[in-house]
């Protein structure tokens, strides 16, 4: 969002409630279509054409977490994530989508989502939601030791790796002081004064405590489940989380198949050979590099695995129809 004066707690609203460019232009494209895309959930959840979101792009160095307004129209297709992200709607209401259920979402509640779980939402009217990204080590050891509660068992399950819900609902009521940590951590988002890193850790704290301490009875979490991965999960999940460099011998080194065997397991799995699904990732990956960063199209290339631009600049326009640069200024994130 593009603003000249200091945003306040006081002007949040008015400044939020202005539709920026790209949300004109959003609507202009997705508006007509709003219920074709929910009827068909955009894409269908549980493939790997679903795009495996990073924190690249969203913070770096010592920064743990940030929030973000949601764009209204954008169409925020199915994905998961390796962070854990709140959902908070400041205004209005809208539907999230976790895999094959709908969780109607109205002003003042919160869905926390697990990393790795299929799920996508819209704000398709003027309503006003935000999303906060938390690293998931931080967000685990902020409230793992609270199992008292619903939320600190929701964080332990989520650092123990395997067996977790997929995610926690909580109902606030539009309580007005979690409304008012909310509103006080967008401000900060926003003006990025000196220091403000600090302050929006210091806000998620209070956030969490207070959430743990008043509103659970007021919090539920999933029956469903993320479970421990069988082994062509395993082998799928570390071409996701090493995509820039892995290699179809370094697979059969490590989990002891021969290449042509791993090609179908990851098939059949997938629909994507190792070699396809690595271009998926590596492009997806581009794509939030180039909307989210100023790194230039060379850097963006070798941190995605490529040595030579002029091959990520040629594969980039073959798959998008666009070059880096045309994207970077014009485009979309694509379902490859």
């Amino acid at each position: 969002m593009c603003v000249s004066a200091k945003v306040t707690a006081e002007n949040l609203y008015e400044q939020l409630k202005e539709y920026n460019e790209a949300e004109k232009r959003y609507k202009q494209i997705f508006a007509s279509e709003y219920q074709q895309l929910l009827n068909e959930r955009v894409i269908s959840p549980g493939y790997p054409s679903n795009r495996l979101v990073t924190l690249a792009g969203y913070f770096g160095g010592d920064q743990k977490l940030t929030i973000r307004k949601h764009d209204r129209y954008c169409v925020v297709r199915y994905h998961q994530h390796e962070f854990v992200e709140l959902i908070y709607v400041y205004n209005g209401g809208l539907r999230h989508f976790v895999e094959d259920e709908t969780i109607e979402m109205k002003q003042g509640d919160l869905c926390v989502i697990s990393p790795y779980t299929f799920h996508f939402d819209g704000v398709f009217d003027d309503s006003i939601a935000f999303y906060i990204i938390v690293e998931r080590t931080h967000f685990c050891s902020l409230l793992q030791h609270y199992t008292s509660t619903i939320l600190g068992r929701f964080a332990e399950s989520i650092s123990n790796g395997a067996d977790y819900p997929k995610y926690a609902a909580i109902k606030t009521g539009d309580d007005p002081k979690i409304r008012s940590i909310i509103t006080n951590m967008m401000v900060e988002a926003i003006n990025r004064q000196t220091y403000f890193e600090k302050v929006l850790d210091s806000e998620f704290s209070e956030l969490a405590y207070r959430l743990m301490r008043d509103f659970n009875e007021n919090s539920q979490i999933s029956e469903r489940r993320c479970y421990k991965y069988n082994t062509v999960d395993m082998i799928t999940r570390y071409i996701y989380e090493n995509f820039s460099s892995v290699t179809t011998s370094e697979l059969s080194q490590k989990f002891n198949y021969s290449g042509e065997y791993l090609n179908k397991m990851v098939k059949r799995n997938t629909g994507h050979t190792i070699c396809r699904l690595i271009i998926i990732l590596r492009l997806n990956y581009a794509e939030q590099l180039l909307k989210n960063s100023e790194l230039t199209c060379s850097e963006i290339a070798n941190i995605i695995g490529y040595q030579s631009h002029e091959y990520f600049y040629r594969l980039f326009k073959r798959e998008t129809g666009m070059t880096p640069t045309e994207f970077r200024e014009h485009g979309e994130y694509a379902a490859f």
